[in-house]
């Protein structure tokens, strides 16, 4: 049983696990200090019948000047046909973080394709994967493994170091649950230390996205540094 609305899940506090940071959906354009502008937009070239190109306005020969200066990620949320494109940003635009959401759409009939770029991606030290919206564009006689694929060679690829936690909430709640999907990437993460759980689960987001712990979870690791 998923979630109740208006409510957001949290792990059992018994387990004594890291709690996975909540990671907001933001973009340049939500601030107002950055002009820059989404990964896509109205009116730009177009591939035929592949969707619209990445903005090249964000294609500065030095990074994108906004989002480093104000230090802010920019999260691409990209099919896997556009990977190649997306390496092109990262090196063009190395002083800006960039998130990978979805790993970027891996397709089954394709993983070896996905693969090979996906690779080449991560290469470029800038660029961050989130463990993310595997389960909704899958149909539903895939089996879970080959999400689970997915996840361990992200982590393999980057490390913990350079992979975060997300949920995709609530469009996740098309094809599984929060709980469900927390799981599968705790399992991913496997015999994995504490703090490459908590890495990926709370502070990979937190420092990523600048946000704030809440005031249980600054409580809670000042106790198990006080150990």
């Amino acid at each position: 049983m998923g979630p109740q609305p208006g409510r957001t899940p949290h792990l059992d506090p018994q387990r004594r696990r890291p709690r996975p940071a909540r990671t907001p959906r933001r973009s340049p354009r939500d601030d107002p200090t950055v002009r820059g502008g989404p990964v896509r937009r109205r009116g730009a070239p177009q591939h035929p019948g592949r969707g619209t190109r990445l903005h090249r306005g964000l294609a500065h020969p030095r990074g994108h000047p906004a989002d480093r200066e104000a230090g802010l990620p920019f999260d691409a949320c990209v099919s896997q046909h556009q990977l190649p494109e997306l390496a092109q940003l990262a090196v063009t635009c190395p002083h800006t973080t960039i998130v990978l959401d979805h790993l970027g759409r891996p397709k089954p009939a394709a993983r070896s394709q996905w693969s090979q770029a996906w690779r080449r991606l991560a290469q470029q030290p800038n660029v961050v994967c989130k463990l993310s919206g595997l389960a909704t564009p899958l149909a539903p006689d895939i089996p879970s493994a080959f999400a689970l694929s997915l996840l361990r060679e992200a982590l393999d690829v980057c490390g913990p170091d350079r992979c975060l936690f997300g949920s995709d909430w609530p469009v996740m709640l098309l094809a599984t649950d929060y709980r469900a999907w927390l799981d599968l990437v705790r399992e991913a993460l496997g015999l994995s230390s504490w703090t490459a759980n908590d890495a990926v689960l709370r502070g990979n987001p937190e420092r990523i996205y600048r946000l704030v712990p809440s005031r249980f979870q600054a409580a809670d690791l000042a106790r198990k540094e006080a150990r």
